[in-house]
């Protein structure tokens, strides 16, 4: 599995948002509470410059018309609302909001799971009451970064939420948070989904970074889990360790291929030696990805273009090996 403190202590942007917190007038059977409101500095960017397309919601401001429509009378429709969230709707939901009883323990570290590594996100909570609680969320797109922290807010006892505006000029957005138990109904079987409106700079976040997904207390499943070894264990791995400076291993050879798309075809070589040729792209760097060759003789050659150059342990070879792609 991926070292996720690596990433986080490599190439974390934190972000501190402004929350506005608070309780005002709620729905018919909860309680009115006064606003009350907590000024904060943020900061954050995608750390590899600008990337054309951004992740996050759709950009729009909504149908108020259709977001006014939807039904939000008990707490599973309230909940069911909460999964995909609106602008609009999240100003609906955020006035509802109010104590609750009966709300399991939810404090401590949830991890967004059945994601690719380069997606990992986590979510800690803490200072919980009938009323509220503390978090800090941190998420990345692969190299680019970003985090929130503030309070959210109970609406029903399986869902909370947070308003946020990193940018006084800009419109208000709502982050939620929505448990749902699994069968056994125990506090550590619960699953946690988090949507949040707006795009990413909207948010505060880094270029293409986003907090929706799903989040568990246990160990998160990665979808390309176990990858590095599948591809470049064993020998590659072996000569990596043996022929590169250890920052030069670990920052172009090894987390790229832990959290990058890895691509194998078969290839044949001059003389005609067969191989198989693998291919390592990160999203969100270009100087990250790279081009591994593993000959059917047991020579490897290896290419990275802006740090340790081409590695080889053929010493005729001055350069990458040509190949044409081997016919199926």
């Amino acid at each position: 599995m991926m070292n996720r403190r690596r990433m986080k202590e490599g190439f974390c942007a934190v972000v501190t948002v402004l929350f506005c917190l608070g309780a005002a007038a709620c729905g018919a059977g909860r309680n009115e509470t006064e606003n009350t409101g907590i000024s904060t500095s943020w900061s954050g960017s995608g750390l590899y410059g600008d990337v054309s397309e951004n992740r996050g919601g759709d950009g729009s401001a909504g149908n108020t018309d259709s977001a006014d429509a939807v039904p939000l009378t008990t707490d599973a429709q309230i909940e069911e609302a909460a999964r995909n969230i609106e602008r609009e709707l999240g100003e609906r939901i955020y006035e509802l909001r109010g104590p609750v009883e009966e709300a399991a323990d939810f404090c401590g570290e949830w991890n967004r799971t059945q994601i690719h590594t380069g997606l990992d996100g986590t979510f800690v909570i803490a200072e919980q009451t009938k009323e509220s609680f503390t978090f800090e969320l941190f998420c990345q797109y692969f190299y680019h970064t970003g985090a929130l922290t503030g309070e959210a807010w109970f609406v029903t006892p399986e869902l909370a939420i947070a308003k946020i505006l990193p940018y006084e000029e800009d419109e208000e957005q709502y982050v939620s948070f929505v448990w749902s138990k699994n069968d056994d109904g125990e506090t550590s079987s619960y699953v946690l989904t988090v949507s949040a409106t707006g795009m990413d700079y909207e948010l505060g976040l880094g270029n293409r970074v986003s907090v929706d997904g799903e989040y568990c207390r246990e160990e998160p499943v990665y979808t390309n889990a176990g990858q590095f070894e599948e591809y470049f264990g064993g020998e590659v791995d072996d000569f990596m360790r043996a022929v590169l400076f250890r920052e030069d291993y670990e920052m172009s050879f090894r987390l790229p291929a832990e959290i990058g798309f890895v691509r194998e075809e078969a290839v044949v070589l001059e003389q005609g030696r067969t191989a198989k040729r693998l291919t390592v792209e990160v999203p969100t760097d270009g100087w990250a990805s790279f081009a591994v060759i593993v000959s059917e003789d047991g020579h490897i050659y290896a290419e990275f273009e802006h740090t340790a150059g081409l590695v080889t342990n053929d010493m005729e070879a001055m350069t990458m090996p040509e190949y044409t792609k081997a016919e199926s």
